[in-house]
């Protein structure tokens, strides 16, 4: 047989009644579908933080004429980062290419 319980007051953590509103950026949300209007298929992803910033991602094949477009069109005139990664991978396996591993077998 159980213990009885005492009686005690039960807050509910949260409510399905309240909702929360979603954080809407008009500016930028604007600005997103201009730009995708201009790239095109050039535009691989993009990502709003509202309030904050507007990310957007090109294929690198287009990187110059998406630059171009985006000064002459809409009258851009900052650059902030670019960014390249190699996501193959090395024939010679990690070992035989990183600096680190490199160093690590001269310093033993």
């Amino acid at each position: 047989m159980l213990p009885k319980l005492p009686n005690v007051e039960v807050r509910q953590l949260s409510s399905s009644s309240e909702t929360t509103t979603p954080v809407v950026d008009l500016l930028r949300e604007q600005m997103l579908e201009a730009i995708k209007l201009t790239l095109g298929e050039a535009l691989v992803d993009s990502h709003l933080k509202p309030g904050d910033d507007l990310w957007i991602r090109v294929h690198t094949d287009s990187w110059l004429d998406s630059v171009q477009k985006l000064r002459d069109q809409h009258s851009f005139d900052y650059f902030g980062f670019l960014s390249a990664i190699d996501w193959m991978p090395s024939p010679f396996g990690r070992a035989k290419t990183t600096q680190l591993n490199q160093r690590q077998c001269v310093t033993r």
